[in-house]
């Protein structure tokens, strides 16, 4: 009996197989000094770990993931683990057919350069990203940060920052594609069309948590989306995007071509055009539908064009502070207001002028009464 569960053992175990950990360092002090290297060598449920260091190369890209089904990861965050193009050649790519199982996490991934995605593309593939930063990337047509082609990512924990593009996208570009992105940051990109992020042809993503701040584009500021492109956003926030043409507009988002997304509990705050929907422009046939959302401060208006208002939604030519404390005790109340009627039209008492429109006056008055009690 023994020697047949001894047999048995030996069988089962000569038929598993277990993944492999590889190491890279770029000091040299691991199983590689290069990501490519231990990408090549990896198969499907392989570990690759990344130490700290900057991390480059001498090709069109500098990481491949060649279609394996393996967790790509630093061990010390995106802060201290750097992908650089150096301006010339892009981050990542992912071209081999790609599922959620090919996981990216921990990058910063930054002066990566490329026709279409400088710092990353995906083709026919949706890896997963989680806590990575697209930083500083640029592509000469479609997709600064990352330029998806029938490609559905899911990206969670993400910020693109200052990524440009000539043409769409300057942080993201979606063609025929519907990421998922959570708890994700699209500031500071620009690019002619949709400077934060641009769908096109029968796009639907799906957006949660996201915030949309400083883009700026000809149109469409924080988003574009064009040709039947209809995302979803949850829970999203645009604010102080621009869109600074003279034909078109959407501060915060342009929808055209029978683009209606559905936004639930989005905000936007301080987004402004040159021309038309300082928040939202909507173009022929696209009417979003718009719930429980919050307007304010958007220059020269909120919304131009067909909507379908569902509901709850709010309207304010300014945007009120959350909590008017001016003393800083976390309490908002009668020294509050004492500190507002004692400088009462003052125009240059900018610490108790809190919706900072020049002068304090009866709208500061109205704010503090409105926020009394304790700061949330």
């Amino acid at each position: 009996m023994k020697n047949l569960i001894t047999c048995l053992v030996v069988c089962v175990m000569s038929g598993a197989t277990f993944a492999d950990t590889w190491t890279v360092d770029d000091d040299g002090k691991a199983d590689f000094n290069y990501i490519q290297g231990a990408l090549q060598s990896a198969v499907d449920g392989d570990e690759i770990l990344v130490m700290p260091g900057t991390y480059t190369g001498t090709g069109a890209t500098i990481v491949n993931t060649l279609g394996k089904e393996v967790w790509l990861h630093s061990s010390g965050g995106p802060e201290v683990t750097i992908i650089d193009g150096e301006g010339v050649r892009r981050g990542i790519q992912c071209v081999g057919g790609e599922t959620s199982n090919t996981i990216i996490e921990g990058f910063t991934i930054t002066g990566g350069s490329a026709l279409d995605g400088g710092g990353m593309i995906n083709i026919g593939s949706s890896p997963t990203l989680t806590n990575c930063i697209f930083e500083n990337n640029h592509a000469s047509n479609d997709g600064g940060g990352m330029h998806n082609y029938n490609s559905s990512p899911m990206l969670e924990n993400c910020t693109f920052n200052g990524n440009s593009s000539v043409e769409r996208g300057g942080g993201i570009y979606n063609y025929e594609s519907s990421p998922v992105l959570t708890n994700c940051i699209l500031e500071n990109n620009t690019s002619s069309d949709g400077a934060g992020m641009c769908s096109y042809n029968y796009c639907n993503p799906i957006l949660t948590d996201c915030t949309f701040e400083n883009n700026t584009a000809d149109a469409g500021g924080g988003m574009r989306n064009s040709w039947y492109s209809s995302p979803t956003l949850t829970g999203c926030t645009f604010e102080n995007n621009t869109a600074y043409g003279l034909d078109w507009g959407g501060g915060g988002i342009f929808n055209y071509d029978d683009s209606s997304p559905a936004l639930v509990n989005c905000s936007f705050k301080n987004n402004s055009s040159n021309n038309l929907g300082g928040a939202i422009l909507n173009y022929y046939g696209s009417s979003p539908h718009i719930t429980t959302c919050i307007f304010c401060g958007n220059d020269p208006n909120d919304i131009d064009g067909s909507w379908q208002d569902e509901g709850d939604n709010t309207f304010d030519e300014f945007c009120w502070p959350d909590c008017p404390d001016i003393n800083g005790d976390g309490y908002v109340g009668i020294t509050d207001l004492l500190a507002v009627i004692d400088v009462w039209g003052c125009t240059d008492c900018s610490d108790v002028d809190v919706n900072l429109d020049g002068i304090v006056n009866q709208d500061d008055l109205v704010i503090v009464f409105n926020a009394w009690g304790a700061c949330p």
